[in-house]
């Protein structure tokens, strides 16, 4: 499992998310290799999907398989999940077996519905500094480009996505917004609302059961993508 951390591409690491990354491990019974890759201030757009693909290649080129190799990440590691299938798709590299998104921000425009409307119950972010960021990290740059927004993406092409979001969550229409373009490319989508949970809930696996089921569900997904390679 190739794991991209969330973080809004400001914060976060490898280290803040071990106890997520080492019970997907555990559950997945899968060697997780969780990425270190540039942020901002110092780095911008693109800096971290150079570091994701050169990851991947990476792997390739010691001896792993594609047909054995998960994308997951959470939130902004969301986000660098679906861009890195896109640049592979571009690059012509082989896909890997699967990809698990967990409350991904597909839309770095801040845009949707679900952005203003679920202010409220937003427990874990705060929706004006995630807008702003998001401002920050387009730049220049064109805001429905897919390799920044893959809400705006076609996902032909691309191998089986689980995605799991809470319903108070303000990227609640990010992820629906994945799940609708991974149908419409006829793609293989689990895609699960958790009630009332918050943001990137499986983080909080040691105190909330639905948190552990979604890691059993993760788990299996990773054991049904990778069967029989």
């Amino acid at each position: 499992i190739l794991y991209f951390h969330g973080g809004a591409y400001i914060a976060g690491s490898p280290r803040t998310h071990r106890p997520l990354t080492a019970a997907l491990a555990r559950d997945a019974r899968a060697r997780v290799l969780a990425l270190d890759y540039r942020m901002a201030p110092e780095y911008h757009f693109p800096a971290w999907l150079e570091d994701s693909v050169e990851a991947y290649r990476h792997l390739l080129a010691t001896g792993e398989r594609p047909h054995q190799i998960v994308l997951a990440g959470d939130s902004a590691g969301g986000n660098l999940v679906l861009v890195t299938l896109l640049r592979l798709r571009e690059l012509g590299l082989p896909m890997p077996a699967g990809a698990i998104c967990l409350s991904p921000w597909a839309d770095l425009a801040c845009k949707s519905r679900s952005f203003s409307q679920n202010r409220a119950s937003e427990v874990m972010l705060n929706a004006d500094a995630i807008a702003a960021l998001g401002r920050h990290h387009i730049g220049t740059n064109n805001p429905r480009d897919p390799l920044l927004s893959p809400a705006h993406a076609d996902f032909t092409g691309l191998p089986p996505l689980m995605i799991h979001v809470g319903t108070g969550e303000i990227l609640l229409d990010d992820a629906r917004a994945v799940k609708k373009a991974a149908r419409k490319a006829g793609l293989s989508v689990m895609y699960r609302e958790w009630k009332g949970m918050p943001h990137v809930f499986p983080l909080f696996h040691r105190v909330l059961p639905e948190a552990q089921q979604a890691l059993k569900e993760m788990a299996t997904f990773v054991a049904r993508v990778t069967r029989g390679h």
